[in-house]
């Protein structure tokens, strides 16, 4: 019987993490392997720590070993995943996707932990990988996946993905094998779970490594309203997320969803990420609609008020539009928070005040409003890095570096750090600043989950 199992592993952030969503990446991948006759086995470690059996089950029938990881922590994971799996199967080929794969290929392929990398979008060229691996073809020539012998073909202007092989169809796409993801572990006690009902993100921020070709698709509602009144029914959910990149781009998309869950009284609240470009096309009307359906929450990356910094960003954000759209939400009881990103290569004192006298407003405008405080992260492979590394910042060049990186570690990046783009005197009067001007900047990010109830 030739093999058919294909482990997909999905690592922690930090070795202490407390909490984690579903992967959705790996359930999209699921449903398209078990559509075409491949038996999927999802490993999500926060919820299988002890993953060891069930790759001592399957390893002996499993073809690829396929490993999503961001540019953190999440690749030791990885690296721990497949030290292990080596030990049942050391034949079964390797494959690394996910935001470092797209970002450094390089750097997986020169590693021993890999046979393919996988550049942008997975979800086609993924299946079309294991079936050619399947049938022992060894030359395999598919568009963004690459591997040992063609490292030399991977320029820095080969990473980015087309604007046409980064659209996948969700048009009918197959059913979620939901029962691969243990959900009853990623219940907290306010009986929330995420979903993601669609793909991609149209902006072309300098700070992210996805940024530039990753179009937005997204299944049909219909579809979205079926799945999420499933697991709202099976979990008894009081709240749920959505984790889409971008939940508001088609307006359309997302009234029609907020229609469906007032159609079908699931009575919860959700929430999800947007952008105010977005935002804007919708009307006083919309907003209300999305109130009585239960939604609570817009998540939205401002990251910088500063026209310095946004210019640095390609951020296409106007403070202004922003101020706008505050005042509108004041009648609603809909949260609004931005994400702000500081410590930037090319910020300095007169940034941060600007920063924090928008927030002040906001704040004043909108009791709703509230702000998450972020630093800039060289991730691999933006302009953004380019430029800090002409000012020194030594970028990580394997895979344990990027893993080990103190700027990776997101669950411990914070304030206290030097940024290496940062002169010594120059950091300590920003230290100084910003400690001054956000005391409490911790203090507005909590989930803050059904804050209607205690309003």
């Amino acid at each position: 019987m030739s093999k058919n199992t294909i482990l997909l592993f999905y690592g922690l952030f930090s070795d202490d993490q407390s909490y984690d969503w579903a992967p959705y990446g790996l359930l999209y991948l699921a449903a398209k392997l078990k559509e075409k006759n491949f038996n999927p086995i999802i490993i999500h470690e926060y919820t299988n720590r002890n993953y060891e059996e069930i790759i001592a089950k399957y390893a002996k029938d499993t073809l690829a070993f396929g490993v999503s990881a961001m540019t953190n922590y999440q690749i030791i994971s990885g690296i721990k995943a497949i030290k292990l799996f080596k030990k049942y199967n050391s034949n079964a080929q390797v494959v690394w996707g996910g935001a470092h794969a797209t970002a450094d290929p390089k750097s997986i392929l020169q590693s021993e932990y890999a046979d393919y990398a996988i550049i942008g979008p997975g979800i086609n060229n993924f299946i079309d990988l294991v079936q050619n691996i399947s049938e022992n073809k060894i030359e395999i020539d598919i568009p963004y996946i690459y591997d040992k012998q063609h490292l030399h073909l991977i320029t820095e202007n080969v990473p980015r993905v087309s604007v046409k092989d980064s659209i996948y169809d969700l048009t009918n796409f197959p059913e979620f094998p939901f029962d691969l993801i243990e959900y009853d572990k990623l219940l907290t006690e306010n009986r929330v779970l995420n979903y993601t009902g669609s793909f991609g993100c149209p902006n072309n921020c300098h700070f992210c490594s996805w940024g530039g070709f990753h179009l937005w698709n997204g299944l049909s509602t219909n579809r979205v309203i079926e799945d999420i009144t499933y697991l709202v029914k099976k979990y008894n959910l009081r709240s749920l997320w959505f984790s889409d990149a971008t939940l508001c781009y088609k307006r359309d998309f997302l009234l029609e969803i907020a229609e469906g869950i007032l159609k079908n009284n699931l009575n919860i609240y959700w929430r999800g990420n947007a952008s105010f470009l977005d935002l804007k096309n919708l009307s006083y009307d919309d907003f209300a609609l999305l109130e009585r359906s239960g939604f609570d929450r817009f998540f939205v990356g401002v990251e910088n008020t500063s026209q310095n910094i946004l210019k640095a960003m390609n951020k296409r954000i106007d403070p202004d539009l922003c101020t706008e759209i505050f005042d509108t939400l004041k009648d609603f009881k809909i949260e609004i928070m931005t994400s702000m990103i500081f410590e930037n290569p090319s910020e300095n004192i007169e940034d941060i005040e600007i920063n924090r006298k928008y927030i002040d407003k906001w704040m004043k405008i909108n009791p709703n409003y509230r702000f998450q405080s972020c630093f800039f992260i060289p991730y691999p492979g933006t302009k953004m890095t380019k430029f800090v590394e002409s000012l020194g910042y030594r970028s990580p060049v394997t895979l344990e570096e990027y893993g080990l990186s103190p700027y990776f570690q997101v669950a411990t990046r914070s304030k206290i750090e030097k940024a290496d783009w940062h002169s010594e005197e120059f950091s300590q009067i920003y230290k100084d600043k910003f400690n001054k001007l956000f005391p409490d900047f911790n203090n507005y990010s909590a989930p803050n989950w059904n804050w209607r109830d205690n309003a």
